[in-house]
Parts: C-alpha cells; sequence; structure tokens
C-alpha cells in the first residue's frame, strides 16, 4: 500500500501496509488532504493499482466550560477566585450559581473582568455558603474568558472548595433556550500552615540558672523566637549573652535573672507565602535559690605598712540593679584606703563615700542592666596604724539590695568579716633585732 506519491511502511503511525487493510493511528493534523491507494502485485509478474482515497482530518468540536480558579494563601488573607467561561457563542443571558464553606470563608465582593459583560446587568450575589452570578444582554455575546474574580477573606485552616451547583447553573441562547454540554471544573482555597509541637524543657529556675525550650515545626521557611511579659505584645528576641538558638527550634537561656520571672516564650514561624504562625507559649518561672542572696565580707591579715585587701561579695543574688551597703570598723586601728578589683558591670555608677568619723563606709551601686552575683564585688583596702584587729561588720538597718523592678530583695542575710595586723610576725622582727643588738653592742 502506498500513499500518493511513495510507498509506506509500518511505524507509529501506520500498520497493515502489506495487507488489505490499512489502520492509521493518532492521526495528526500533517495527514489532512492525504491519498491512499492499493498497489498489488501478481505471481506472474503483473500488477494492479487500485482507486485512491483521500483522508479528512477533522478537529475536534469545542467544548464550551465553566472553571473556578485555585489558589494558596494564609490564614486571615484575601484571596481573589477567578470564574472563567470557555467556547460559549451566542450567549444572551446566564444564571452561573457556586458552593463554598461559608464558615471557612467570607465573601467580600467581586470585579468585572469581561469587558462585553459591563453593560449586561452583570451582578453577583451571595446568600449563605452560595453565590449566584447573573447577567443578560440584548444582543448575543461569545464569551471566552475570565468572567469576574470573587474577593474572599479566609478564616480557617481547613481552607475550602469552590464547587459548581451545576442544578441551578444555565446559560441560554438567543432564542432563550438552555445551551447543554457544558463542562464544569471546581476550584479551591487552601491554606498554607506550620505544625507545632508542644515546647518542651525546664521552665522553672532559680536565678543564674539556665535551661532550653525546644518546640518541633514543620512547613517553616524561617524561625524567630519571641517573648512577652503580657501575653500581647511580643518582641522577636536577638542573639545575647542570655538567649542563644533565637533563630532554631531550640531557644537556650543562660544566667536567667529574676527580671525574666512570668517571662512568656513561643516560637514564631513563617511559611513559604509569608503566613506567620506561632507556637503555644510556655511561661518561665524564676525565683531565688532557697535561702536568698548572702552579702559577706571576707578576712584578712597583714603587716605594719602593708595595705590589706578584703573581699566584700555577694552569693546567690538575684537580678541586682541596685547596692547600698553600709560598713562599720574600728578607725583607731585601721584607715580606710579605697578599693579595689571592682568587677566590670559596677563601672562608672559604683560610688564610694568617704569614711565617716567613728569609721563608716558607704558603698553604693546602681544600674538599668541588672547582674547576677554570685562572688566577689571588689576589695575594701585598709592599712594598719595600731597594733590590734577590727570587725568588720555590716549595718544591716541601712544595708540593702534591690532588682530591677525597684523593689528590695528580701531574705538577704549579712555575713561580718575582720581584719587584723600579724602580731606575732611583728614581735619577731622586735626579738630578732634585740637579739643582733645584744650580739654586736652588748657582748660580755
Amino acid at each position: 500500500m502506498e500513499a500518493i506519491p511513495g510507498l509506506i511502511a509500518n511505524d507509529a503511525t501506520y500498520n497493515g501496509v502489506t495487507s488489505n487493510e490499512l489502520v492509521i493511528s493518532d492521526v495528526p493534523n500533517s495527514l489532512n488532504g492525504a491519498t491512499y491507494r492499493v498497489l498489488a502485485n501478481e505471481t506472474g509478474g503483473c500488477s494492479a493499482v487500485s482507486g485512491t482515497a483521500t483522508l479528512t482530518v477533522l478537529s475536534e468540536p469545542l467544548v464550551a466550560g465553566l472553571s473556578a480558579g485555585s489558589t494558596l494563601t494564609c490564614l486571615g488573607g484575601s484571596v481573589s477566585i477567578p470564574v472563567s467561561i470557555s467556547n460559549a457563542f451566542a450567549v444572551t443571558s446566564g444564571t452561573i450559581k457556586l458552593l463554598f464553606n461559608s464558615s471557612a470563608l467570607t465573601y467580600n465582593s467581586y470585579n468585572i473582568v469581561l469587558s462585553d459583560l459591563t453593560s449586561s446587568g452583570f451582578n453577583v450575589t451571595a446568600s449563605g455558603d452560595t453565590i449566584s452570578i447573573n447577567w443578560s444582554s440584548t444582543l448575543p455575546l461569545n464569551l471566552n474568558g475570565v468572567l469576574a474574580r470573587l474577593q474572599f477573606t479566609v478564616n480557617s485552616l481547613s481552607g475550602s472548595a469552590i464547587s459548581w451547583y451545576t442544578a441551578g447553573s444555565q446559560i441560554n441562547g438567543p432564542l432563550g433556550g438552555a445551551q447543554s454540554g457544558f463542562s464544569y471544573t471546581n476550584g479551591n482555597v487552601g491554606v498554607q500552615v506550620v505544625s507545632f509541637g508542644s515546647i518542651s524543657g525546664n521552665t522553672s529556675l532559680y536565678i543564674g540558672q539556665a535551661t532550653s525550650l525546644t518546640a518541633s515545626a514543620s512547613g517553616f521557611s524561617s524561625l524567630r523566637w519571641q517573648s512577652s511579659t503580657n501575653g500581647t505584645t511580643w518582641t522577636d528576641l536577638n542573639f545575647s549573652s542570655t538567649y542563644g538558638g533565637v533563630i532554631t527550634q531550640t531557644l537556650t537561656i543562660s544566667n536567667a535573672g529574676l527580671a525574666l520571672n512570668n517571662t512568656q516564650f513561643r516560637l514564631s514561624a513563617v511559611s513559604p507565602l509569608g503566613c506567620v504562625y506561632n507556637s503555644s507559649p510556655v511561661t518561665l518561672t524564676v525565683t531565688l535559690a532557697p535561702g536568698g542572696p548572702q552579702v559577706f565580707m571576707g578576712s584578712a591579715s597583714g603587716c605594719l605598712g602593708d595595705t590589706i585587701s578584703v573581699p566584700v561579695g555577694i552569693m546567690n543574688g538575684p537580678d541586682i540593679a541596685a547596692v547600698s551597703l553600709v560598713l562599720n570598723y574600728d578607725n583607731q586601728l585601721f584607715r580606710f584606703v579605697g578599693i579595689d578589683q571592682a568587677i566590670p558591670q559596677f563601672g562608672s555608677t559604683f560610688i564610694v563615700n568617704e569614711p565617716l568619723p567613728g569609721g563608716t563606709v558607704y558603698f553604693a551601686w546602681y544600674d538599668v542592666n541588672p547582674i547576677f552575683a554570685n562572688g566577689n564585688l571588689f576589695n575594701a583596702r585598709f592599712v594598719p596604724i595600731s597594733v590590734g584587729s577590727s570587725s568588720l561588720s555590716w549595718n544591716t538597718t541601712q544595708s540593702e539590695l534591690a532588682s530591677s523592678t525597684g523593689d528590695v530583695i528580701l531574705n538577704t542575710t549579712y555575713s561580718n568579716g575582720n581584719v587584723f595586723l600579724m602580731l606575732l610576725l611583728h614581735l619577731q622582727v622586735v626579738l630578732q633585732a634585740f637579739y643582733l643588738y645584744r650580739c654586736l653592742v652588748l657582748q660580755p
């Protein structure tokens, strides 16, 4: 068998080319008008040619259709759903209806897109979970494109299907009769979500302790831990000496101060579409360790002519924002000459007053950035002026510690110290001097 002007062979298009029946599969448009005939050869060498047949390839018939668009959005976001019509010819009027989940979506308004309908009494009404689109025209219209865009607000993570109510939809022709054969394609509004697990980790701390808070999350593009002191206003956390892992699923909290007590923490996530979701929060409790803070005064000794340094500090100190300490000593035996080795946090706001008559010195410090004290704060320096020892005692009625909230820290205890001259060493030096004088001058 041949397709004029040449022979054909079996391939993806042709089959049975050497038989009396030719099969043509998946007919392409390029074969439109192709002419075929059969060439027969007899055993004796004679041949014969059949009459010809011309192939006509027809285009598929156009199918009229209605479709609703689909989209993916964020909870609380606004979406625009296109409602389209295709291959609808000689249309004079129409009523088409769509169904949606009115508990998940709120219908707001519409915009006409197809300009042919602007003067056709086009309107959209919504009742419950049904939207009706209506229009009519004195002249038949050929409609092919987006009829209108429906505007919704998304109220639920479940989203909603946008489906056609086919029994209530009808497209009419010029004689007022309903056109048939329409195809219907439903739409959908999906909501992009980020899923969280419960936050785990120790949320009950003593001052100065550390903890880690972990929240599993999926479907996010970025993370940020947040904190709040009232559960309403939330602040993004940044990397600091207190916080680590602020953009990961695990937040670390170091050296927790009393200012963090009752602070809430949550993990905030952004989805690939920019949707923001937050985990359920947890509340951190920070309290004093049993026994409360202790202000201590050390003890030290030295020789005549020495400057004696006595450590002063606080153990188990909460978030201290202010210190006011009053120290009494015997100024007949020792002279106070200042301080050294103060911690860096004290800075320029650390004040040491000149000693008062009778042996009293005041130490004061304050800052908007509280500290956790658990060791030496500074050294008090004394110079012996006479043989003896002196108690270094706190005036507890005038001494106090205050927190970052301005409240006096209760249950503070005070321990006193001593400073004394090393009398034995002093006596030994005197005896050695006398012995040397006797040996050199008073020899018998």
